[in-house]
């Protein structure tokens, strides 16, 4: 069970809580409920209690640490020194994508300098938090392709993993240095997708191209859909924050209803290799930066999923020796 739904069993069998806080256990060193005003709480055991105790406020977040609390877990009392973050929100939204980033706050507490940890992750949680700015319908598109190859090869390759950490990468997987995977769709009748061109460019690298072709159907996979089974799959919190934040600042109604074909989904998937790609042939001279341009792939040669899973294992195989 996830610390969301952990949490939610947990709120529910509580009727008060007379102790600065009430807990349940997270992991070894970490514990998940609330203060006695209710508010959602994080609790790390210090490894350092005997440092100064000092406050970091945000407009969301709060961070205490090395502070002597008492506290109830399970309906036993502890006393003990702690870090405490509290998430001041009236929204279940915004709550449960707290919770769902707790992974996070395991490991900073498992980090040397939990202070320091904790600090720097109450200010990425705090921009986090603070950025509410809508996807467009074409990012989330984006998005939906890139969670359906991650879940499309789960039972082969952990390519989540290899998902990008940051949003707007140059590439989309980076199984290595020199082998990429590159993610386009396209809800249009032509297999056309744009391209910047320091993605198409070899340099030594051998790029792949998976190509989309969606079509919208009511009864087809829906990104609320497929976001709840990749969300099954991503591990590294880091990623899951890019997921978390398409959540929170899209409503659930436009998620469901952004919804493509399976079937079609699958019978129009293409691969194909950058190289084979129509492009500029050459280096952006000097002076030109973010050149992009559109590419027609109907005619560029197509490459078996087995091939690029065998080429992935063998790079990956490389990488070990």
């Amino acid at each position: 069970m996830n610390c969301l739904a952990k949490y939610l069993e947990f709120k529910d069998q509580v009727t008060n809580n007379n102790d600065d806080f009430t807990l349940f256990q997270y992991t070894d060193m970490l514990y998940v409920g609330f203060d006695s005003q209710r508010v959602l709480s994080v609790i790390c055991v210090s490894s350092h209690p005997k440092r100064n105790t000092f406050i970091q406020r945000t407009q969301k977040l709060s961070l205490e640490c090395n502070r002597h609390v008492r506290f109830t877990v399970n309906g036993v009392d502890h006393e003990d020194v702690v870090h405490i973050i509290r998430a001041f929100t009236d929204s279940d939204k915004e709550r449960d994508v707290f919770l769902e980033l707790c992974p996070l706050f395991v490991s900073a507490s498992k980090n040397a300098n939990q202070e320091q940890a904790l600090t720097e992750l109450i200010s990425i949680l705090s921009a986090f938090f603070k950025d509410r700015t809508e996807p467009s319908i074409i990012e989330l598109q984006g998005l939906y392709a890139e969670l359906y190859t991650i879940v499309f090869l789960h039972d082969y390759l952990d390519v989540a993993s290899f998902w990008h950490s940051v949003d707007k990468m140059k590439f989309d997987f980076s199984i290595s240095e020199k082998l990429k995977l590159e993610v386009k769709s396209t809800t249009k009748s032509e297999r056309i997708h744009h391209f910047k061109h320091e993605q198409l460019l070899n340099n030594g690298l051998s790029i792949y191209v998976f190509s989309y072709m969606f079509r919208s159907d009511d009864a087809g996979l829906s990104l609320f859909d497929l976001i709840q089974k990749a969300k099954g799959i991503i591990s590294d919190p880091r990623k899951q924050m890019i997921v978390a934040r398409y959540e929170k600042n899209t409503s659930e109604e436009k998620l469901r209803s952004i919804c493509y074909s399976e079937t079609y989904t699958n019978q129009h998937f293409k691969i194909c290799m950058a190289k084979d790609i129509p492009q500029f042939n050459q280096i952006t001279p000097e002076g030109v930066s973010n050149a992009e341009y559109d590419c027609n792939l109907i005619k560029v040669p197509t490459i078996g999923i087995d091939e690029v899973i065998a080429a992935i294992r063998q790079e990956l195989q490389s990488e070990e020796d």
